[in-house]
């Protein structure tokens, strides 16, 4: 017997199981997209290589097994070869150190933080802050400055028990507020007479041109105020007011037009809604009766005349908010059996080189989503409906025009399918911007401005998904000034 047939049995079974794992892998994408329905292709390359090359494969690994045995254990030889090196490769990327970031020295033992922060410093050229927050404001009252951490709105959970009264949908009043620091330095700001993030002077404009309405992002968080993007389309557009708070969703909003919108009467509002928590911060606000009232047509705290009560109970907050931060902040000791779980499924899936490549054709339909999960959803959109529509009344009542501005969820740039809730991004995107059309919005969808982008983790601070680098801020502003 030569030599190719004393291999020739083990390269049938090579030839065998490639041809079986093709079928296998047509018969998923046939039952995920033809038959159950719960995904689509998004460019007719994916029909291509989800059907046609996987079938025409298994067609020629199974009539190679005819070939001579010289053939047959060439061909094997390539399949395997193929195989290992696209496995060697998945796991390569799938184990690559992620990079670090803030919020992992933070996390890490004291002992490790200085050489976390010497990577970044080493790796991206930007000095690390290492002070926390606590030590920042300390260094600002030492100068004379009064100074406080950025609060977390909504703060529904203090109902009456504050003196006041009063459920703030602003800041304190005139203090330099430490938002945080993401990119290495901290980012803060000297709240203007009702204790949003605007310069001096700004609520004196006549007329206002716009009004931007948004949470953590829309405030300029990880950002200095003139690389945000309200800060760049100020450029343009001085007369524009920022009224960006940090945990702002839907219903925080409608009561910032109805309470400060409503008397400078701009000219258009900007609302910027965020894929990532707006739907979040919406399940919360949902439990404030005080919020819920800003859905009927009359109701106001008035606010504006009320500020030294906000700064109250924004005050009466502060010390609640830190206790959480702390306790939120212990280091994670391990990961679950779901991660591992998913991890696995990634790895199968050859998720990482896929999304290297950029060989993900497919999205996720409606049908994807559980029962419960369809319905929970449901019930944020009705109720979105009924805000969007008391948002439109609102601004159209005094003659504006509300951009409705989409930005997309970081988590977009670093999973695929098989984890990370991708399905519900994209059904509850299409629910979204479908709603903000049918009542009049002029939407403008950021989602294929920042996918057109060749490296997407480029947008975020030391490439780790949170808020929106000066880069990612500039593509937002350039976006938007060129739609309005």
């Amino acid at each position: 017997m030569n030599k190719n047939g004393r291999f020739l049995p083990f390269a049938r079974v090579i030839l065998l199981t490639a041809g079986t794992t093709c079928l296998m892998v047509l018969a998923y994408f046939l039952y995920q997209y033809a038959w159950t329905g719960q995904r689509e292709f998004t460019r007719w390359l994916g029909v291509a290589t989800s059907y046609v090359l996987p079938a025409i494969t298994a067609l020629f690994l199974f009539c190679s097994l005819r070939l001579r045995s010289e053939l047959q254990v060439t061909i094997a030889i390539g399949c395997l070869t193929v195989g290992v090196a696209a496995y060697g490769t998945e796991f390569y990327l799938a184990s690559a150190p992620k990079n670090a970031s803030m919020r992992m020295i933070w996390n890490a033992p004291p002992s490790d933080r200085e050489a976390i922060a010497t990577r970044l410093t080493k790796e991206f050229g930007v000095h690390i802050d290492m002070r926390n927050p606590l030590e920042v404001i300390t260094d600002f009252k030492k100068q004379g400055i009064e100074a406080i951490p950025q609060v977390n709105l909504p703060l529904h959970v203090l109902g009456g028990d504050n003196a006041a009264d009063v459920l703030p949908l602003s800041g304190m009043a005139g203090v330099v507020t430490v938002v945080g620091n993401e990119s290495g330095q901290y980012v803060t700001y000297k709240s203007d007479e009702h204790g949003f993030h605007n310069a001096s002077g700004t609520w004196r404009a006549n007329p206002v041109d716009f009004v931007a309405v948004g949470n953590s992002l829309t405030l300029g968080c990880c950002v200095p105020s003139e690389q945000s993007f309200v800060g760049i389309i100020q450029k343009t557009y001085p007369a524009i007011l920022n009224l960006g708070m940090t945990g702002a969703g839907p219903l925080h909003i409608l009561g910032q037009l109805k309470e400060y919108a409503a008397l400078i009467k701009p000219k258009a509002v900007l609302w910027f809604y965020s894929e990532e928590t707006s739907l979040v911060e919406l399940q919360s606000e949902k439990q404030s009766p005080i919020l819920g009232n800003y859905l009927g047509p009359n109701f106001t705290q008035s606010l504006v005349k009320r500020q030294a009560s906000v700064d109250r109970a924004v005050a009466g907050q502060l010390h609640r908010q830190n206790a959480l931060e702390q306790e939120s902040s212990q280091p994670v000791k391990s990961k679950d059996d779901f991660e591992m779980t998913r991890r696995l499924r990634g790895f199968i899936r050859l998720s990482a080189l896929r999304q290297n490549l950029g060989a993900v054709y497919g999205t996720p339909t409606e049908s994807a989503l559980p029962a419960e999960e369809k319905a929970d959803l449901q019930a944020n959109i009705d109720l979105l409906q009924d805000i969007f529509e008391v948002a439109k009344t609102t601004v159209s009542g005094w003659g504006g025009k509300l951009y409705f501005v989409y930005i997309p969820n970081p988590r977009r740039y670093v999973e695929i399918s098989g984890g990370g809730g991708q399905e519900r991004l994209h059904v509850e995107r299409l629910q979204v911007l479908q709603l903000a059309g049918a009542l009049g919005f002029s939407v403008i969808d950021l989602l294929p401005v920042f996918e057109s982008e060749r490296d997407s983790l480029s947008l975020f601070p030391f490439r780790s998904p949170g808020h929106y680098n000066d880069k990612g801020h500039r593509l937002i502003a350039e976006t938007v000034l060129k739609a309005i």
